[in-house]
Formats: C-alpha cells, sequence, structure tokens
C-alpha cells in the first residue's frame, strides 16, 4: 500500500486554516494593513537605498583582479619629527628601485596627472581634456582594466604612445578605427606631442579612485634613463605596486623606511629630517586616504558608518512601531484567543497562528519595499551613477547580510506580539477583562520612547549637517569668486605672449559687462603644487609645505584680497621677477613675527640656482579650498608669460550675452582653442557636494523616521483608548473638563517624548560635536540645533494624537459603562 504523504492528516487543513484566518484579518482590517505594511515598506525601502549608497562606495576598486596585491606608496616630508607635507605620490626613482630590492614586489607602474586641461586635437576636432594619466608600461598588468583593442604588454612599451576610453574613441573617432591613427597634444610651448592610438580601453568605472580618458606612455612625459627617470627627489608620481600573494601592508610598512633610509640617495637634503613612507592597500584608498592632490575627491568611511547605522535605526524604528501597533490591536482579538482556547487550542498553535500573519505581513511589506525601492531609483541616480543598480549593490556579501537582518528582524517583530496576543488569560478575556501586564505597558512605552529617540537623534544630526553647510557656503573666503567666469587659456596656438596678452585684456575689458580680467596659472578651488621654502640667512621657517600660486599683477585686486603690508606685482619692474607676495599662513610658517618684519627680506624657494626671492608684500589670509581644509601657506609669484586660467569678472545683467561676446573675442585672438569656461563660486562649491549629499540624505532619512514614529505613536495611542474607554467614562461622569480629559489622555506620550530627549540629546551633542571636529573650520553647536528638532518632534506628535485624543474625550459616557 502507497504510504500517505502527510503521516498527520490534521496538519494540512490546520496550515491551510491558519493562511485562510490571516488573510481574513489582514483584509478586514484595513487601516491596521495599509499602516503596518506602509510602515514596514518604507522603513525598509530607505534602508535598502541607503544600503545602496553604502555598498557602492564600498565597492571602489573591487573589480580589478589582483586588488589585494596592490599597494599605493605614499611619502611624507619631516620637520622636528612631525609631518609637514604628506601626499599619494612618491619620487620618481622609488618604483624601479622597489622592484630591485623587494622581492615580493613583482611589478609597479607610476602615473603622473595633468591637472589642469590640456588641449588634444585630431584634424578639425579640438578638445580640452582634463583627465589625461602618463603611466608606465606595466599599468595594465597592474590594473586589470579591459582593453577592447591593443595587448596589453605593448599598448604603451616605448614613447608617444596613447590609449583612449571608448568615450574618447568615439568623441574624436565616431565610427572609424582609431587604431594606428595620430593625436596631437598640446600645452602652450610646455608640450607639443604627437601621439599613436595604439589601444582602446573600456570606459573606468565610476567606482575606481582613478579617472582618465587618454592614458600616455610615460616615456612621452619622462625620457627612459634620464636624471628625471630616476630622480629621488621629484616627489610628483604615484606609484602603485603588485606584489605576490599573501604580501601585507604591514610587511611593507616594517621593511619600507629602514629600506629609504639606508639609501642615501633619498637623503641628500641638508635641510630637515629624512622623508618617510608607507603604502597603502588598494582596497582602502577611496574611504581612507585623504591626502592633498589625491587622484579624485575620496569617500568617508565615517559618513559610510553614519549611514549603516541610520539604515539600522529606520529598520529598528520600523519594527518597533509594527510591534506597537500589533500588540494595540491584539486587544481588539482577545474574544477570539479565549474561545479558542477553551475548545483545546494550545499556546504553540496560536503562536503559530499569530507568526503566519505577521510573516505574511512582513513578506508583503519587503515586496511593496522592493517595488518602491525600484521607482526611488532616479532619486538615488541624482547622488549615484547608474552603474551602482544592481551590479554593484547585490553583489558580495552586503546583499546577504542585509537579507538575513530582514528575515531576523521580520520573526522577532512577528514573534513577539504573538506570544503576546497568545498569553490572554480565557477566563478573563470572557468576562471581558483582557488587559496586558504592567510590565508590557512598560516595554511598550520604552519602544515608543526609542523611536523617538532615533528619530530625534536623526533630525538633530540632519540640522546640524544643515547648518554647518550653510556655515561654509556663507563664511568670508577672504577673496571674492562672485561673477567671475574662468575659462581655460588657450594651448593649441603656443605660448601666449605678453603684448597679444594686452590685446587680448583690452578688447574683453572694452566690453560694458566685463570690469575684470586676470591671467594665472592656478584658481581658487584648484590643486596648488607645493615646494620648500626658508629664510635666506639662518635658514629658519624651513618646510616643505608651501604653496606655489603663479599670478599676474592683476589677480590681488581682481580677487579683493587685502594686503596686510607691501605691495603688488608690478610688471615694469624688472626685480619683481625675483619677487613673491605670502600670504598669513606662510608669513608664520616663514617665522616671521609681523607683516612689516618680512618684506625686503630674502627667501630660498624651489629649490632653484639663481638666487634668492624678495618678499614685497603679505597679504590676509584666505581659502584655496573649502572649509574643511585649512587654510594653506602659499608663496604668489609672477607669471605673465604661460597662463593655465583666464578669469574675467562679469556684471550679472545679460549673463548668457556676455560670455558670448567673450566667446567671440577669445575665438578672434586664439583661433583653434575651445572656450570652454565655468562660474569660479559654482566650481569652488563643487567641494562641498558631497556634504550636500549628506544633508539631503540626513533630510530623507529623518522624513521618514518621524512618519514610522508617529504611525507607531498612533498604535499606542489607539490602545491606550482601548484601555481607558471606561475610565473616561467615569471621569467624565463625575464632570471632567473636555480641556482636562485631552491633556490626562496626552500627558503620557509627551512625557514619553521628553524623556527620549533627555537621553538623546546628550549623545547628538556628542557624536556631532565629534563629526564637526573633521572640519578645519566649523560652526559651533548652539542651542538651536537641538530645540527645534525636539520642537518639531513635539508638533508632529501632537497632531498625530490629535484623533485618539478627541475621539477619546468625546465619547458617550453611556457607551463607555456599557461595555462592561
Amino acid at each position: 500500500m502507497q504510504e500517505p504523504l502527510d503521516q498527520n492528516p490534521k496538519r494540512s487543513p490546520m496550515l491551510f486554516n491558519y493562511f485562510k484566518i490571516a488573510w481574513r484579518n489582514i483584509t478586514r482590517n484595513k487601516l491596521l494593513t495599509f499602516i503596518n505594511m506602509g510602515g514596514l515598506a518604507v522603513g525598509i525601502a530607505t534602508s535598502l537605498l541607503i544600503m545602496q549608497y553604502v555598498a557602492f562606495e564600498q565597492s571602489y576598486d573591487q573589480f580589478f583582479e589582483n586588488k589585494e596585491r596592490i599597494f599605493r606608496v605614499d611619502w611624507s616630508f619631516n620637520q622636528d619629527g612631525e609631518s609637514t607635507l604628506a601626499l599619494p605620490k612618491a619620487a620618481s626613482g622609488a618604483g624601479s628601485k622597489l622592484v630591485a630590492d623587494f622581492p615580493e614586489v613583482e611589478a609597479m607602474t607610476r602615473i603622473y596627472k595633468t591637472f589642469s586641461p590640456v588641449n588634444v586635437s585630431y584634424q578639425d576636432k579640438v578638445f580640452n581634456e582634463g583627465e589625461i594619466l602618463f603611466a608606465s608600461q606595466d599599468f595594465f598588468t597592474v590594473f586589470s582594466l579591459p582593453l577592447t583593442s591593443g595587448e596589453t604588454k605593448s599598448v604603451l612599451d616605448g614613447p608617444n604612445k596613447v590609449v583612449l576610453s571608448q568615450s574618447a574613441a568615439d568623441r574624436y573617432f565616431p565610427g572609424t578605427d582609431p587604431l594606428g591613427k595620430m593625436l596631437r597634444l598640446k600645452e602652450g610651448d610646455n608640450w607639443d606631442m604627437s601621439l599613436q592610438v595604439t589601444g582602446v580601453m573600456e570606459d573606468m568605472p565610476a567606482n575606481t579612485h582613478m579617472e582618465g580618458d587618454l592614458i600616455v606612455s610615460f616615456d612621452t612625459y619622462i625620457h627612459p634613463g634620464s636624471y628625471a627617470d630616476g630622480s629621488f627627489y621629484w616627489v610628483n608620481f604615484y606609484t602603485y605596486l603588485l606584489t605576490a600573494p599573501g604580501t601585507t601592508k604591514e610587511q611593507l610598512n616594517a621593511k619600507l623606511n629602514p629600506w629609504l633610509a639606508a639609501n642615501e640617495a633619498f637623503n641628500d637634503s641638508s635641510e630637515g629630517d629624512k622623508p618617510t613612507a608607507s603604502v597603502m592597500p588598494l582596497e582602502d584608498i577611496h574611504l581612507h586616504s585623504h591626502y592633498t592632490q589625491e587622484m579624485k575627491a575620496n569617500g568617508s568611511y565615517l559618513v559610510v558608518y553614519i549611514l549603516m547605522v541610520a539604515a539600522l535605526m529606520i529598520l529598528v524604528i520600523a519594527w518597533l512601531n509594527y510591534i506597537n501597533l500589533s500588540t494595540a490591536k491584539g486587544l481588539e482579538r482577545a474574544k477570539e484567543v479565549g474561545i479558542k482556547k477553551v475548545v483545546g487550542a494550545s499556546r504553540g498553535q496560536l503562536i503559530g497562528q499569530f507568526l503566519l500573519e505577521a510573516s505574511l505581513t512582513n513578506a508583503m511589506s519587503i515586496a511593496l519595499a522592493f517595488t518602491l525601492f525600484q521607482f526611488a531609483q532616479p532619486l538615488i541616480h541624482l547622488v549615484l551613477p547608474a552603474q551602482a543598480v544592481w551590479s554593484i549593490v547585490f553583489e558580495g556579501e552586503l546583499v546577504w547580510k542585509m537579507f538575513v537582518v530582514l528575515l531576523v528582524g521580520a520573526f522577532l517583530s512577528g514573534y513577539y506580539p504573538a506570544v503576546i496576543i497568545s498569553s490572554y488569560k480565557p477566563a478573563h478575556i470572557l468576562k471581558g477583562r483582557a488587559t496586558h501586564s504592567s510590565g508590557g505597558h512598560l516595554l511598550r512605552r520604552m519602544m515608543v520612547a526609542l523611536q523617538f529617540g532615533l528619530s530625534l537623534t536623526l533630525l538633530v544630526s540632519t540640522y546640524t549637517v544643515k547648518d554647518q553647510v550653510s556655515f561654509m557656503l556663507n563664511q568670508d573666503l577672504g577673496l571674492n569668486i562672485d561673477q567671475v567666469v574662468v575659462a581655460m587659456a588657450p594651448n593649441a596656438s603656443g605660448k601666449v605672449k605678453p603684448e597679444q596678452l594686452d590685446q587680448f585684456r583690452a578688447a574683453v575689458l572694452a566690453r560694458p559687462a566685463v570690469t575684470g580680467f586676470s591671467a594665472t596659472r592656478m584658481m581658487p578651488g584648484e590643486a596648488i603644487f607645493y615646494n620648500t621654502a626658508g629664510q635666506s640667512f639662518g635658514g629658519r621657517g624651513f618646510n616643505n609645505n608651501y604653496g606655489q600660486g603663479g599670478i599676474d599683477s592683476y589677480f590681488i585686486p581682481f580677487m579683493e584680497i587685502e594686503f596686510l603690508a607691501g605691495r603688488n606685482f608690478d610688471p615694469t619692474m624688472e626685480t619683481d621677477n625675483r619677487a613673491v607676495v605670502v600670504n598669513q599662513s606662510a608669513l608664520k610658517l616663514l617665522d616671521f613675527v609681523t607683516p612689516e618684519e618680512a618684506i625686503g627680506k630674502k627667501i630660498f624657494w624651489m629649490d632653484d640656482d639663481f638666487g634668492d626671492w624678495n618678499v614685497i608684500g603679505v597679504v590676509k589670509d584666505h581659502h584655496q579650498f573649502g572649509l574643511a581644509n585649512a587654510i594653506e601657506p602659499i608663496i604668489y609669484y609672477q607669471e605673465e608669460e604661460a597662463p593655465s586660467y583666464f578669469s574675467f569678472k562679469v556684471s550679472a545683467a545679460n549673463m548668457k550675452e556676455s560670455i558670448d561676446q567673450l566667446s567671440e573675442v577669445y575665438g578672434q585672438f586664439f583661433p583653434g582653442n575651445p572656450f570652454d569656461y565655468h562660474f569660479l563660486d559654482e566650481q569652488f562649491d563643487v567641494q562641498y557636494d558631497a556634504d550636500r549629499q549628506v544633508l539631503q540624505a540626513f533630510s530623507a532619512f529623518s522624513l521618514v523616521a518621524i512618519i514610522i514614529a508617529c504611525l507607531g505613536l498612533f498604535g499606542l495611542a489607539s490602545f491606550e483608548a482601548i484601555q481607558r474607554t471606561k475610565e473616561i467614562g467615569i471621569r467624565k461622569v463625575l464632570g471632567a473638563s473636555f480641556s482636562g480629559l485631552a491633556v490626562l489622555f496626552s500627558r503620557r506620550f509627551l512625557g514619553l517624548l521628553l524623556i527620549s530627549a533627555a537621553f538623546a540629546l546628550p549623545l547628538c551633542y556628542l557624536l556631532m560635536d565629534e563629526w564637526l571636529n573633521s572640519y578645519a573650520f566649523r560652526m559651533e553647536l548652539g542651542w538651536l540645533e537641538f530645540v527645534l528638532p525636539v520642537g518639531i518632534l513635539f508638533g508632529i506628535s501632537m497632531i498625530t494624537l490629535l484623533y485618539h485624543t478627541l475621539k477619546t474625550v468625546r465619547i458617550n459616557p453611556v457607551e463607555a459603562l456599557r461595555s462592561e
């Protein structure tokens, strides 16, 4: 005889009955179901969006085949035992010597990156390319970037070779094979190179710390075997090591500085301490490396951790809300539980039934959350590139961790209400005295208080981030960057001659809308180079951390930078070719006491052999970079012949017409050069994009947290209303007023808010103060950042309570007492 499929024939019908009852209760209580599922779905969807951003930030450089074997060499200059300048670069000759001296180093590549756009042309196509890398032969061996054309070993072997990204290939050679074609790369009179296209690579993914559309062979930039090729003083090259499997950061760092100290070639300087070096794993660069002159702006591990905590907080708030609503609504099913117990249902069966209902609700909520997550992708793409959708987010361990968290959370949030509801005593239920224990009351209030506390933490964080961003955007920079249009100086036509520049200046200033013009090698907000300087007599102020700024005699008044002592450059004075103007930070670093003391003093600078430089002026400190950074000590020198940038001060009226006129004049004087421009204030504010993104994220998360917390408050208020119906009726019979009953009903909940604020606000202060300390210039936390969030949460809570308050205190006493 065939064995039955189910040894317990009662099990399948019982399970089917559980499903039927669960579905009936879900569809019967539409408002409760909507609130439960909506709160959970919004909370889960928001957490998924946060984790999408986190996953993308953690995915940087993870696609490289040998990612765990690649290390970058970082260099540090020191003075009196302390680092004066740390860079993510190494000396030109360091890489090849490391390969020779370290058995665990299998290969290396060194990269020079251009920091200002360079003119690149093919026939009549001319572009200013800002992302050009000069890379040594093993670049594609160390970094497994896929080539669609060309051979990995040979594409960069030898001078005058270039590999294009697919986007660059389409830009210069649309619809044709670029291999063998010749590009011309020109930067004034400095560079004029003919480059043969030897390969095409796929576009670099967005989640890599590098960026570049043109990879030029390193031998094009530095001739093999030259002094510069093996220099131990020219620290300007990103150097990456491919090591043997199993090599660790600790092993390399333990050997690196003794090796560096033992090589006299690295330590021929008579001034200052010996340089030191360290390595950084490729996988750590994006979130943990924040040196000056990074390849591109990196992320912050602190922000990533904060967002992960925020995602967990929102999930906890959503599940606590579900528990509160479920236990509050459970009183309405007390008679169902009592009757089932009387007819023989065990507590385990009841727990199974209610747990099944919770599982169905959570499953539908998760499905709805993924739907909301999909619909929200256009919003997340305002922050992340399109590549961050599925291929990155749903690969690796993070998605499984998130899945486990959802399963465990769904189970626990359903199990607690199931245990509570199934614990009702039949005798009490059938006599109409179904209540929860005092411990249960306390636990529910604690859960609401925790929801309030978490919501308040997010809200305080939002206001603090908003105020810090506002502080940075509105702080006086020490210079005026408003209404400044910046264009790239011409490269295709060679070096700009002084007389040609004077004619161009006169032509643009003849336009009524243009009130100022300056030609410089540097601009506020752009990366600068650093050099060694000190007082010529006595060697005071020796340091490697002086920024250098090549400017014309118009730049300082153009930017409205204030002089403290001395004068501006004068192009008619030949001696000013060896003159400098320093800012206050450089004055202090040079060990001058007052601005007046520095005027006329001699300094050595830039390691040149042409004699000393004369200090002719001291200007007030101003911000070269955003307010997250300390003010740079900068030494300005006069550079009239090789500008990188043209700056125009333009009136706000008829801006488009003014720019069209500038473009026309530019084209007349410098034909063949594209007029690529941007607004300086907008470009400068790009430095705050990451802070703005954090602000937008916290604003959205705070809103979600408050909504979900208020749903939990709604649930607890519903529970309290059921529990206190008879009490309210008796009080009304005894003459209690409407306002008195409203206060009586509301004060417990508002007390919970105050208790949660008492615990949350000190923690918020500590967290926000620590976060603000990561900025060189920060706001001071005031009472408004704490009182305003409490007031907002208080007001929203009062609105949430209003419905149940009015419903409860307006109940007919007869109806209330009849329910006994």
